[in-house]
């Protein structure tokens, strides 16, 4: 199963997006912290099925949150 990971920045937005997600849209997603190269110091996001999302982006996007893709890493 493809996932996609996007970062929010703040655990109080991604906490917020992430109960919107689930209680109005049924998406079911997991909180993840990132530390990584792709960041600047720790910041927290969001993983979730890839065919999720357009839905997600369009949630995040009435909620007025914004977000940035992760790339994905080598494994």
């Amino acid at each position: 199963m493809n996932q996609t990971t996007i970062i929010i920045g703040s655990i109080t937005y991604t906490m917020k997006a992430k109960r919107a997600l689930v209680n109005q849209c049924g998406i079911e997603t997991q909180i993840i912290k990132e530390s990584g190269n792709n960041t600047k110091g720790c910041a927290y996001g969001l993983r979730f099925r890839s065919e999720k999302t357009m839905d997600v982006i369009g949630k995040l996007r009435e909620m007025q949150i914004g977000y940035t893709f992760l790339a994905p890493k080598d494994e």
